[in-house]
């Protein structure tokens, strides 16, 4: 069995939302910046899916976490996953410097999504980052190094390497005020139940 490590989910949702940041007017803000990025529509979240688990099937991947790329199409992403929940797992994308970051975090987990955090956590300046990290359940995070870019504190400007995903955890660690052996053993335990591995 092979997991790819993630796709980045271009619902229509997230075209919209590209056309919003462009300041394009609604009616048929999609379908223009779909045009212009010269991609395939999505149609919908649940045609995407679909065209999705087919091309997993051509290259034999039995299950791919999908990301919401754009911060607001949570809830793409979940559809996606409640639509094919033996084939995906998901992922979003989240801007911690808005108000409701929390909120947006937790009801993405209520919909089924998961949190991970790379070495962004690290970062001197994370933009409330750890406050997100504090107030969510430990038992619905993953940490990660988003290697062979954003290496963590400590190793910026070098090409990050997965052995340092262990800052990220001691990061976390400290942010909750836990043990960073608690972190890890929680992580671990997250990942084995996510990407169906033996414990």
């Amino acid at each position: 069995m092979i997991c790819d490590a993630h796709i980045h989910f271009f619902s229509p949702g997230f075209f919209d939302g590209l056309g919003a940041q462009m300041g394009l007017p609604p009616e048929g803000r999609t379908a223009a910046v779909v045009a212009r990025a010269e991609w395939q529509h999505p149609e919908s979240v649940e045609a995407l899916a679909d065209r999705w688990i087919v091309e997993l099937d051509k290259h034999a991947v039995a299950r791919a976490a999908l990301i919401a790329s754009l911060p607001g199409d949570e809830m793409s992403v979940a559809a996606a996953v409640a639509r094919h929940p033996s084939r995906f797992v998901g992922f979003f994308m989240l801007n911690p410097g808005v108000a409701d970051a929390i909120a947006r975090a937790r009801q993405a987990l209520d919909a089924g999504l998961l949190v991970s955090f790379s070495g962004i956590l690290t970062f001197k300046r994370d933009g409330g980052l750890r406050d997100v990290a504090r107030a969510l359940p430990l038992d619905r995070l993953l940490i990660e190094t988003d290697a062979p870019l954003l290496a963590p504190e400590g190793h910026r400007g070098r090409r990050n390497e997965p052995a340092w995903v262990v800052g990220v955890g001691e990061v976390l660690a400290a942010a909750r005020g836990v043990p960073v052996e608690d972190v890890a053993a929680a992580t671990r335990a997250n990942a084995r139940r996510l990407f169906r591995l033996p414990a």
